[in-house]
């Protein structure tokens, strides 16, 4: 039977579950692998309190500052995330994961224009990066660079072309140039994937009646 961890403080009574923080004498890795499995099952406030823990050992660690910096940005505190993101990248200054991370917290924190520089900087140190390719094209179309924002999506297509997500972004994307034929094919491709999406689903049937 696994040890519970010793304790320190409690949660309030609003937390996800009925447990208590660990105290800061856990290891690294054990902090990590707890923190992941709380983030994953949606329990995000437990999941930052055992990030913190490991952020205090290892601040430039890069599983650190890449968990917890998705984690503050999911939370709505991108520009939090941007700064532990950014210090690990100046002890990192090649890290293509790291810099897709950053890139995604500061287009949470609305700097569109620096997060395409930094997607374009992971590509450069890595171009099978396929998440920083589809929110580059999330990004572009942001920004209203619509051409780059497609090509940018066409080729992370060919990689993964059953990706509904991908598929419905596409067809936004189109959908902003006004090619409504090319948008309404690109949003039955991601419905045919998946019909679960309702945004995609609504999209659909606002260009079936144009």
């Amino acid at each position: 039977m696994n040890r519970q961890p010793k304790t320190a403080l409690s949660l309030s009574p609003g937390s996800a579950v009925a447990e208590s923080a660990p105290s800061g004498d856990i290891d690294l890795g054990t902090l990590l692998k707890t923190a992941a499995t709380h983030h994953a099952a949606g329990r995000l406030d437990v999941a930052l309190i055992y990030y913190r823990l490991a952020y205090a050992q290892g601040p430039s660690h890069p599983a650190v500052a890449g968990n917890l910096g998705n984690l503050l940005r999911d939370l709505g505190r991108a520009p939090e995330a941007v700064k532990i993101l950014s210090d690990a990248i100046r002890v990192h200054p090649g890290s293509a994961p790291l810099i897709v991370t950053l890139a995604s917290a500061m287009q949470a924190a609305c700097d569109v224009r620096e997060a395409i520089g930094r997607y374009r900087e992971s590509l450069e140190l890595d171009l099978s990066l396929l998440p920083a390719r589809a929110n580059l094209g999330l990004a572009l179309t942001e920004l209203g660079a619509l051409d780059e924002a497609i090509a940018a999506y066409c080729a992370v297509l060919t990689t993964l072309p059953d990706d509904a997500i991908l598929q419905g972004n596409l067809g936004w994307t189109l959908l902003e140039t006004g090619d409504i034929a090319a948008a309404r094919n690109q949003f039955e491709r991601s419905v045919a994937l998946n019909p679960g999406i309702p945004l995609v689903q609504e999209k659909l049937a606002l260009v079936r009646l144009a």
